[in-house]
């Protein structure tokens, strides 16, 4: 595993940017098979209570998918890799995508999907992708079928490679340009910017933190990443940010 430094301690005058899937919640069998302990909820609660709101959530998932977990935080959001945000506690508002992209997508994926039940088809409305965690050895089939599906989408799609997942998404929107669009709004403006994720999804996000010389943080195995900082695994997350909620400003 590439080692890289500890973050520093951390402060509650920072903005922080939190991934979900393999950051703050384990990564399970299947996206809904997921536990969320009570204990995160109420770090989060605190923690956005202690950085006055500066805390959203920066994820793959769609934005109501992470509210079935943490309903009662209503935190900012950025979801489907940025497609569609929350920036305070109301209106979630949504990225033009066309939809006529994704016929080639969904169509070659589900019948992946319809053929062997290790496979699992998430079609999110702005986002689809295909989990092969069940099925290691496709890895390769997999994703030599979303080549040449980015090819054929005629650069309106963009492959992302997750861990055991093959997602496609509309080009020009991504982790980064989310957490550049929170940082320019209160209360995130000002702010030393964090962001903690754990896979290639999230690299688009770690340069932005990078340019705008914040903290960009990866979980577990850091090689070939942008990331500047690492934490081992998701407890260790929960204890980093844990430090937050007590740390004088």
């Amino acid at each position: 595993m590439t080692l890289l430094p500890l973050p520093p301690a951390p402060s509650p005058d920072w903005a922080y940017f939190l991934d979900f899937d393999g950051t703050l919640v384990e990564l399970a069998a299947s996206p809904d098979a997921i536990e969320v302990p009570q204990s995160l909820v109420d770090l989060l609660s605190r923690l956005s209570r202690r950085t006055a709101g500066a805390l959203a959530l920066v994820s793959g998932r769609a934005i109501n998918a992470l509210d079935l977990h943490l309903a009662t935080l209503n935190l900012p959001a950025a979801g489907q890799h940025g497609l569609e945000y929350r920036l305070d506690s109301t209106k979630i508002q949504q990225v033009a995508v066309d939809q006529a992209a994704f016929a080639g997508v969904r169509q070659a994926f589900g019948t992946l999907a319809d053929g062997d039940p290790r496979l699992l088809l998430e079609d999110k409305g702005m986002s689809v992708g295909l989990h092969y965690r069940h099925a290691p050895e496709r890895e390769a089939e997999i994703l030599a079928l979303a080549r040449q599906l980015e090819q054929a989408a005629d650069s309106k799609l963009t492959l992302l490679a997750g861990k055991a997942l093959a997602e496609f998404r509309p080009v020009g929107t991504d982790k980064g340009t989310a957490i550049a669009r929170f940082c320019a709004a209160p209360p995130f403006a000002g702010r030393t910017p964090v962001f903690i994720g754990d896979d290639r999804t999230d690299e688009d996000g770690f340069r932005v933190i990078n340019q705008a010389r914040g903290l960009s943080i990866r979980v577990g195995d850091a090689a070939d990443s942008a990331a500047r900082y690492q934490l081992p695994d998701v407890p260790a997350v929960h204890r980093w940010l844990g430090q937050a909620v007590t740390a004088e400003p």
